[in-house]
């Protein structure tokens, strides 16, 4: 049902050339935050198999910068489905009004066009990662994140879904290189990476609480409440703890457990004892922290990657 237009924030014309709209409308205007989270959980996979499999640095080099141009793609594919969906709710929330499906700039048609090119450009790119990971890639495609908007309606926890949505990156990019899965380590990360997803993305959230409140959309901010920092205190104590366990199993060495758990478990920390969830700007600069993080989870396992290749120069 539309809203009426009692209930509709009116957005300022907008000034924009039209390309930048279309930029805006894909997130890609943020470069690199949004691509790097559906990123990181990519890197975890490939790293994690090239440090067991003895991978050649060039190979697992290359490898990075294709999942990182596909999740690029696949991001803004998603962020522009996301605004087809929520064309109405957008133009509820004061923050949304001015998207550019929201406010008017672009049109429908317009946008479904644009979401068909991305979504033929994704497959194309899912098609060299062998038949085991494309048939994953399909399902994290058509159902993970397709699914997702409609969460919002029907679910007072997206982000959960989000997350599991955002780390589908692992599987597939475990299984292009294995051609099998590891099924207790890349369940534990899957599972502690969605954890971190919806740490990060509640704290995107709570920007627009009191709108989501208003116009009666679930979110994982207006269910925790007065206790959002106690529950995500435990997703980040469940995401640290899977992040150990799956450096246990696959015989990670000291870089990984210095950089890629410890860092991120004092930043954590720092940010649970510091943010206030009421203050806007606040959030948005907290997430994007959480978008950075990455980098030490990922610098611990090229770390431990790079220190296992020079004792075996054959692999380099």
């Amino acid at each position: 049902m539309s809203p009426s237009r009692s209930t509709v924030n009116k957005a300022e014309p907008c000034k924009d050339p039209l390309w930048y709209s279309y930029l805006r409308l894909t997130r890609l205007h943020h470069f690199p935050i949004g691509p790097d989270m559906v990123f990181w959980p990519c890197t975890w996979g490939l790293t994690m198999s090239a440090y067991n499999l003895g991978t050649q640095p060039k190979t697992l080099a290359f490898q990075s910068l294709s999942y990182f141009i596909g999740c690029t793609i696949g991001h803004a594919a998603g962020c522009v489905w996301d605004d087809i969906c929520d064309y109405d709710l957008d133009r509820r929330i004061g923050r949304t009004t001015d998207r550019p499906l929201a406010s008017g700039h672009i049109s429908l048609t317009g946008a479904y066009i644009f979401l068909l090119v991305q979504v033929v450009a994704c497959l194309w790119y899912l098609s060299f990662a062998g038949e085991a990971a494309f048939k994953l890639g399909l399902f994290g495609m058509f159902v993970l994140n397709a699914g997702y908007p409609f969460m919002k309606r029907w679910s007072p926890l997206p982000p959960a879904w989000l997350g599991v949505a955002v780390c589908w990156g692992l599987p597939v990019s475990w299984v292009s290189n294995n051609n099998s899965m590891d099924w207790k380590l890349v369940p534990t990360l899957l599972i502690g990476g969605a954890g971190w997803m919806l740490y990060s993305d509640t704290i995107y959230a709570s920007q627009d609480r009191r709108d989501d409140e208003k116009a009666g959309v679930k979110s994982a901010p207006v269910l925790f409440g007065d206790n959002v920092r106690l529950i995500l205190s435990g997703f980040a104590t469940f995401f640290i703890s899977s992040l150990i366990y799956a450096g246990i199993h696959n015989g990670q060495g000291p870089a990984y457990f210095i950089i890629s758990v410890a860092c991120p478990a004092l930043h954590m920390f720092w940010q649970m004892c510091t943010l206030d969830f009421d203050n806007g700007p606040a959030c948005w600069n907290m997430f994007r922290a959480n978008c950075y993080l990455g980098w030490f989870m990922w610098a611990g396992l090229l770390c431990d990657y790079i220190l296992k290749t020079a004792q075996h120069p054959q692999l380099a």
